[in-house]
């Protein structure tokens, strides 16, 4: 009995943070991939300052996107947009700022990968999905 209360202990303490998105939501599964229908779709790599400090808008977006931070201590040094075929198609380093606006309008309609680089750290960027209409 005592190795079971163990067991169920040791399962207990793994905490796992859903949020449940519907249209124009977004879904976190606790592995930093969130996935929703008409939102941002967040594809955080766990290191770093958290995803849930970075914003973009709009998504989608025509001619402008802003990305900026909700945390006075997470600060913007950089950007790069991917394309679907994992092509840089847009990059930026930036002194550290809260807040950036991009002009997207050159860029064909689609879906782009975008790295966001916060206190200078490139190893662990934020990554968004953004869409392009």
């Amino acid at each position: 009995m005592k190795k079971i209360t163990l067991i169920f202990l040791l399962f207990s303490s793994v905490s796992i943070w859903s949020q449940t998105g519907g249209n124009g939501g977004s879904t976190n599964n606790g592995n930093n991939t969130n996935t929703g229908s008409g939102g941002t779709t967040i594809l955080g790599s766990g290191g770093g300052t958290g995803f849930e400090n970075i914003s973009t808008s709009p998504n989608p977006a025509e001619q402008n996107l802003t990305i900026a931070t909700n945390d006075s201590s997470a600060t913007i040094s950089g950007y790069s947009l991917y394309n679907a075929s994992q092509i840089a198609v847009l990059s930026q380093s930036t002194s550290l700022v809260n807040s950036i606006t991009i002009d997207i309008s050159n860029l064909p309609q689609g879906t782009y990968s975008l790295h966001v680089f916060i206190n200078n750290d490139r190893n662990n960027p934020v990554v968004k999905q953004i869409v392009k209409q």
